[in-house]
C-alpha cells in the first residue's frame, strides 16, 4: 500500500519486511484491536463495528476483499498514531492462514459470528471449519474478550477454549442467556428491522436500523457487544447504527427501491445457511409485496453430494410462501427439481440456462408492488442481474434507498 492507500506490487522479500513492519506496530499499538471471523457475516459486522468507532475516534478498517494474513499486514503496517482503533477481518482459506492471521493481528477483541457449511469443499466438516474459525480465540491477547454466537453449537463450545486462556467471554443471541441479545424484533419491510436491545455490558436500547434479515440482527448485536466491551454508550451506537449513511455491504443484503419495486441485492455468496437467511428475509415481506421472486444461482463449495444438497434447497423453497422461484445456470437445476416436487400449486419454479435469459426473462417478470431477492454464488456473477433490474427499472447500485 502506498501513501495514498493503494497497493503496489511487492517481492518476496518486501513482503517479509512489510510483515515484520505489522508485527511491529501491532506490538506497539495501544488503542483496541478488534478482529471479526465466522463462516458469515464478517464484512456487515466488521463495518457496523467501523461506523460506531468512528464516530470516538479515527479507526483503521481494512477494505472488503481483505481477510488474509499478508493483505491484512499491508493495513496494519500503517498501524499508528494517529489511529485510535483498528478493525479487521479473517477469513479461512486453510488453518495455517488462519493462525498466521490472528497471530498477527492479536486482537484485544475477537468476534466469531457462527460457524456454517461454507467452504465445505476445503475443510470437509462443520467440525473442521470450527477448529479453523476457533483460532482467532486462541490468538485473542491478554485481557482481551472472545464474543461469541450463543445459538450456535459451535461457537458456543469455544466459551471452554477462551476459559483455558484465561480470557473473557461474551455471548449475542437472542435466547435470554445471552450477554447481549435483541428483544421484541419487527421486521418492517423495507423500512428495516427495529428491536430492543438488551445488554448485560451497558444500558438497554432500541434500535431501528436500515438491515432486513434475522442474521444481520445477530451481526448487529455481535457489534454491539464490542464496541460496549469497549465503553461505547447507547447513544454513539444508535447514531452510528440508524444514520441513513449507514448502509449494507454491496451484496449482502443491500436494499434498493425502484419505485414500486423493492429489490434485495444478496449476492456476494450462497450456500445452504444464507438461503435459509434470506427466503425467511424475503417472506417477511410478503404484506408490504404484490408477489414475492427470489432469483438463485448455485451454491458454492458444498463439498460432497453438491446435487443432493441442492435439490434438498428446492424441497426447502417449495414448502416457503414464496410466489415465484427462478434459478439460472447449470449448477442449479436440482433446486429448481426440489422446488418443483413439493410446491404448491400456485407456486411457479423455473429454470433458465444463463443469466442472459434471466435478465432477459426477468425484466419482462417483474411489476410494480413486487420484491425481488437475487442470491447467488459469487463465481457465477449474479450481480448482472442486479445491475440490469436497477437500469431497467431506474437508479443505480449506489442509490439505497430509493431510485
Amino acid at each position: 500500500m502506498d501513501e495514498r492507500g493503494e497497493y503496489v506490487e511487492m517481492g518476496k522479500t518486501q513482503v517479509e519486511d512489510v510483515f515484520e513492519e505489522a508485527a511491529r506496530r501491532r506490538q506497539l499499538f495501544d488503542g483496541p484491536v478488534v478482529a471479526v471471523t465466522g463462516s458469515s457475516g464478517k464484512t456487515t459486522t466488521k463495518q457496523m463495528i467501523t461506523a460506531i468507532l468512528t464516530r470516538v475516534g479515527k479507526v483503521l478498517s481494512t477494505p472488503y476483499d481483505c481477510a488474509e494474513a499478508d493483505c491484512l499486514a499491508r493495513y496494519l503496517a500503517y498501524l499508528s498514531a494517529p489511529y485510535q482503533a483498528a478493525v479487521v477481518k479473517i477469513g479461512a482459506t486453510s488453518l495455517e492462514g488462519m493462525r498466521k492471521a490472528s497471530q498477527l493481528v492479536r486482537p484485544d477483541v475477537g468476534i466469531v459470528t457462527n460457524v456454517g457449511e461454507v467452504h465445505m469443499a476445503r475443510f470437509g466438516t462443520l467440525e473442521r471449519v470450527a477448529e479453523v474459525k476457533a483460532e482467532l480465540v486462541r490468538a485473542i491477547a491478554e485481557g482481551g474478550v472472545a464474543i461469541l454466537n450463543k445459538e450456535n453449537e459451535y461457537t458456543s463450545r469455544m466459551e471452554a477454549l477462551a476459559t483455558e486462556k484465561g480470557i473473557a467471554t461474551v455471548k449475542f443471541g437472542v435466547s435470554k442467556g445471552a450477554d447481549v441479545r435483541a428483544e421484541e424484533i419487527r421486521h418492517l419491510g423495507p423500512d428495516g428491522t427495529a428491536f430492543r436491545v438488551r445488554s448485560n455490558l451497558g444500558s438497554d436500547f432500541e434500535l431501528h436500523m436500515q438491515i432486513y434479515s434475522l442474521g444481520d440482527v445477530y451481526n448487529a448485536l455481535a457489534a454491539v457487544a464490542a464496541v460496549q466491551w469497549l465503553g461505547v454508550p447507547p447513544d454513539e451506537i444508535r447514531a452510528a447504527l440508524e444514520a441513513k449513511s449507514f448502509v449494507l455491504p454491496p451484496g449482502r443484503g443491500r436494499l434498493f427501491r425502484l419505485g414500486g419495486i423493492t429489490l434485495i441485492d444478496d449476492t456476494y455468496d450462497a450456500n445452504p445457511q444464507s438461503l435459509i437467511k434470506t427466503s425467511s428475509t424475503l417472506v417477511n415481506f410478503a404484506r408490504y409485496s404484490r408477489r414475492l421472486i427470489m432469483v438463485l444461482g448455485e451454491m458454492g463449495e458444498l463439498g460432497e453430494n453438491p446435487e443432493e444438497r441442492h435439490r434438498a434447497a428446492g424441497q426447502y423453497l417449495s414448502k416457503m410462501p414464496i410466489d415465484i422461484i427462478v434459478c439460472v445456470g447449470d449448477g442449479s437445476k436440482p433446486i429448481a427439481q426440489g422446488a418443483t416436487s413439493g410446491a404448491a400449486p400456485q407456486k411457479a419454479v423455473l429454470w433458465l440456462q444463463s443469466l442472459e435469459e434471466a435478465t432477459e426473462f426477468l425484466s419482462l417478470l417483474v411489476q410494480e408492488g413486487d420484491t425481488v431477492l437475487v442470491e447467488g454464488s459469487a463465481k457465477l456473477n449474479m450481480s448482472v442481474i442486479i445491475e440490469s433490474l436497477l437500469l431497467r427499472f431506474g437508479g443505480t447500485r449506489g442509490e439505497v434507498r430509493e431510485a
